[in-house]
């Protein structure tokens, strides 16, 4: 295979940035858009089919892969009716809201021989690139400890503030959730959390969770979007969105939509720094995007395992799940090795 034919699930703002990544690799082939209210504008947009239904979509022969942008709870059923149909999958974060369907999702995968990556954009954004890079090179030493901060404006999409999603920790916490199991190479070994609903919101909306690795190091991760500014129209979706990574040689400090600048003993550097944007489609915001559609693409004409396969998927669900019921039972919940 040397082109792959990609229909995407939804039609939100998520649908339509894996519709503009796709124009960055030429073995991709955007033919089709189903699901939600803008499906027929977005797919008039970038001149292709909108299909009357999800199904027609899921069981259509001309499609090889899908890009799934539906509503957390919906990614399991999508998943698994895809990829029975022989269809690769790229789902988007977070992978489904229950361990169970995670591993179901990988299990259906798995038996029908086709490809299935989670949507963890985030590592492929420059900035968080250079911090894996910097940690590889033992620049830090040993990680002590990490505080790290994701504040995202309020978004009028209804549904992501409803019980089915779960809340904004499993929906956009777990943005760092993945890129602090990457950087570190390390898995979770136990969290603490406290989780509310701080504007009454059927969702949690706001979460500070106690992480330790099995490294040794620890974690404090902010989440929330109980946020009292409204977003500036095509600015970053995070208002804010930072680490501060101490070491036993220096500290790292990370602006994911900035600078990344480490401080040692012998000075200051500039490791990283991300250009600013005002156009949701400037390159600035969607090489990330399109890096990592790049390698769903690539996994499917290579038949190999993409980067960001399902296991990764499930542990990150399951380190927030985890963080809801250490938030219940007012405790710490000890996780075993991946699952």
């Amino acid at each position: 295979m040397t082109k792959v034919r990609v229909g995407i699930l939804g039609s939100g703002f998520i649908s339509m940035t894996h519709a503009e990544a796709l124009r960055y690799d030429p073995r991709a082939e955007l033919v089709a858009i189903a699901g939600g209210s803008r499906a027929k504008s977005l797919a008039q947009d970038y001149s292709v089919q909108a299909m009357s239904s999800v199904e027609e979509m899921l069981h259509h022969p001309d499609i090889d892969a899908v890009i799934i942008g539906t509503p957390h709870h919906l990614h399991a059923e999508a998943t698994i009716v895809a990829a029975r149909q022989g269809k690769h999958v790229l789902v988007e974060k977070p992978m489904a809201t229950t361990v169970e369907d995670c591993r179901a999702m990988i299990e259906v995968a798995r038996d029908a021989d086709v490809r299935l990556m989670v949507a963890h954009f985030q590592r492929y954004r420059k900035t968080n690139m250079a911090v894996k890079q910097a940690l590889e090179s033992g620049v830090l030493g040993r990680v002590y400890m990490i505080n790290d901060v994701l504040i995202e404006n309020p978004d009028e999409t209804g549904w992501k503030t409803q019980a089915d999603s779960k809340g904004f920790l499993l929906g956009y916490g777990i943005h760092a959730v993945d890129h602090l199991r990457w950087w570190l190479a390390s898995e979770v070994e136990s969290v603490a959390a406290q989780c509310g609903r701080y504007e009454g919101e059927p969702a949690e909306d706001g979460s500070l969770l106690l992480l330790k690795f099995r490294n040794g190091t620890s974690a404090i991760l902010q989440s929330t979007n109980a946020w009292p500014f409204k977003r500036v129209i095509g600015s970053p979706g995070a208002a804010e969105f930072r680490a501060h990574l101490i070491g036993e040689k220096g500290v790292l400090e990370v602006n994911v939509y900035g600078q990344v600048i480490l401080k040692t003993s012998e000075g200051t550097t500039v490791l990283s720094e991300l250009p600013s944007w005002s156009d949701p489609k400037s390159f600035a915001r969607i090489e990330a995007y399109a890096e990592q559609d790049k390698e769903f693409i690539s996994s499917i004409i290579e038949h190999r395992q993409p980067a960001i396969p399902g296991q990764e998927g499930l542990e990150n669900v399951r380190i927030c799940l985890a963080a809801y019921q250490a938030s219940d039972e007012q405790g710490t919940i000890h996780l075993d090795g991946k699952i």
